[in-house]
C-alpha cells in the first residue's frame, strides 16, 4: 500500500537538502512540542538521505496535528505507528511522536542504525535488562529505569556514548 503520492515520495539528496528541510519544518514544530530531534540518516549524518525522520513530543497532541495539518494539508497517520508521513520541500518526512519518558530511548532506536540497536539490546539482555519504549527493565529485581538522555542508556550499560555518526562503525 502506498501511503503517499508519487509525487510526493523523494528521491535520495544530499544531507545539506535535509538538513534544510528539518529546519524548515523546526519553524512549525517548535511551538507545538517539548522536545524534537532529528532521528535516522539524518541525525547520524549519513548521505544520500532518503527521508527526514523527525522524534517530537507534541505539548498536545490534538492541538499539535490540526496546526500541522494547517501546514501540511497532506499529513497521513501510518497505520498502528504513531508516526505522521507527508511531503515537505520535496521529501518524505516522517514524524513519530513520543511521550516525554519514552523520548531517550525512541531517540537512540531511531536514530539506529538498526544492528547497532540490536548490539545494545544484546548487551541489555547479558546484564539482565531489557530496554523498552517505557525504559531499561531490570529483569531480577522487576524494577524499570527511566533514562533520561541517550548518555545515560549507554552508561546504564557500562558503555561509553557512541556519538550518532559513529555507530555504523561502532562494535559493542
Amino acid at each position: 500500500m502506498e501511503l503517499l503520492p508519487r509525487k510526493t515520495r523523494s528521491k535520495p539528496r544530499d544531507l545539506s537538502e535535509a538538513l534544510d528541510c528539518f529546519g524548515a519544518l523546526s519553524n512549525v514544530v517548535q511551538a507545538l512540542a517539548y522536545e524534537f530531534q532529528p532521528v535516522g540518516t539524518v541525525r547520524r549524518k549519513e548521505d544520500p538521505i532518503s527521508q527526514v525522520d523527525i522524534l517530537a513530543v507534541p505539548i498536545k497532541l490534538v492541538v499539535f496535528i490540526e496546526k500541522l495539518r494547517r501546514f501540511i494539508p497532506v499529513c497521513l497517520p501510518v497505520p498502528n505507528e504513531p508516526t505522521l508521513l507527508f511531503g515537505w520541500m520535496g521529501m518524505t518526512t516522517r514524524i513519530h511522536l513520543a511521550e516525554k519518558s519514552e523520548f531517550p530511548i525512541l531517540l537512540l532506536s531511531l536514530t539506529g542504525p538498526e544492528h547497532h540497536v540490536r548490539q545494545l539490546m544484546a548487551r541489555a539482555r547479558s546484564m539482565g535488562l531489557r530496554i523498552t519504549k517505557a525504559g531499561i527493565f531490570n529483569i531480577r529485581s522487576g524494577k524499570t529505569y527511566q533514562p533520561s538522555s541517550e548518555r545515560a542508556i549507554y552508561s546504564w550499560l557500562g558503555i561509553d556514548f557512541i556519538e550518532p555518526e559513529e555507530r555504523a562503525r561502532a562494535t559493542i
